[in-house]
């Protein structure tokens, strides 16, 4: 068989197995949703005044945007990834295919990182907002709502910093 089909069919199974990894990585950075705490059992639970849930609904919301544009950003990081990746098909260019994975991995990395922190630095603010018996409640709700070690490295584990 001719080395240039073969290094074709190899690279091309590497692209689709790691096109599927970053799309699973990807897919698991969804955005949390806002929690509506107007109306919903976060203010009722916390009994939270009026200016609170404001305050609230605000902080929640910049987090959320922010989360957003993270993972619209990676996303953008992966296609760009993708598209240099079809245009080296050559043999020469496979040194640089390494080099684009890495450059994405660590950019999406970064993404990713912002976005934790800005779950922690909303978290944080609202615990601010809160009252001592509030505070211990938001952060069971936190808890329950990330589940036992949280979709988030570390954040539940660490809880009681906030």
């Amino acid at each position: 068989m001719n080395k240039s089909i073969v290094l074709v069919v190899v690279l091309m199974f590497a692209l689709a197995l790691g096109a599927g990894m970053v799309a699973g990585k990807l897919s698991a950075r969804a955005p949390l949703a806002a929690p509506t705490v107007e109306t919903g059992t976060l203010s009722d639970e916390l009994k939270l005044s009026a200016d609170q849930q404001r305050q609230m609904q605000r902080i929640w919301e910049q987090m959320q945007a922010v989360s957003q544009r993270c993972v619209e950003d990676a996303r953008k990081v992966q296609r760009e990834q993708d598209q240099a990746l079809e245009a080296m098909l050559t043999p020469e260019q496979l040194a640089k295919w390494s080099k684009i994975t890495t450059q994405s991995a660590s950019d999406v990395s970064v993404l990713d990182a912002k976005r934790k922190e800005a779950l922690d630095t909303a978290i944080k603010r609202t615990n601010a907002l809160l009252d001592e018996s509030q505070r211990k409640k938001y952060n069971q709700l936190i808890r329950n709502r990330l589940g036992p070690g949280g979709g988030l490295q570390g954040l539940t584990q660490n809880m009681e910093r906030f």
